[in-house]
This record gives structure tokens, sequence and C-alpha cells, in this order.
């Protein structure tokens, strides 16, 4: 699979997972996404503002991990208390 063919499958991915969850699921409270470089612009595209972005990139190293944009709480999700099991 080339690059191109590899980036429309992720992006064909986070179509479902959006049409999974919605965009603003109540069960996650933060949400990022981890991508590779070539999908980063179609990703910001389709990712409502409030995601996360980290692009993950090779280097000498392994990988590379920079943020683009951090997570914004998610004010929707549906908050548990701590409980104790006694």
């Amino acid at each position: 699979m080339d690059p191109v063919e590899a980036s429309l499958a992720v992006l064909d991915q986070w179509y479902a997972t959006l049409d999974l969850y919605g965009d603003e699921p109540e069960c996650f409270d933060h949400r990022t996404a981890v991508i590779g470089p070539l999908q980063l612009a179609a990703v910001r595209r389709i990712l409502p503002n409030s995601w996360g972005l980290i692009v993950a990139s090779r280097c000498d190293e392994g990988v590379s991990l920079k943020t683009v944009r951090r997570s914004k709480r998610n004010r929707n999700v549906l908050l548990v208390p701590n409980r104790v099991a006694l």
C-alpha cells in the first residue's frame, strides 16, 4: 500500500470512528488523535476543535511525537463519582 492509499485508509477509519462515537461522545473526557504527517491536513478538517492532535514521525531515535493541538475537556462527559468498595 503506497502512502496515499494508507492515508485514505486512515481517513476512512476516522470517519467510521466519528460515526460510531459522534462529535462529542459522553464517554471520553479528553480525545487526542495520533496521526502521521500525511494525514494532518485532512484530519484537521474532519475532527472537532476539541480533539487534540499529535503527529508521529520517524526519526533516528525511532518515533518523534509533536503536539499540534491540545485537547479540550469534553463538557458533555458523564461524570461518575469515585466509589471505594469496602
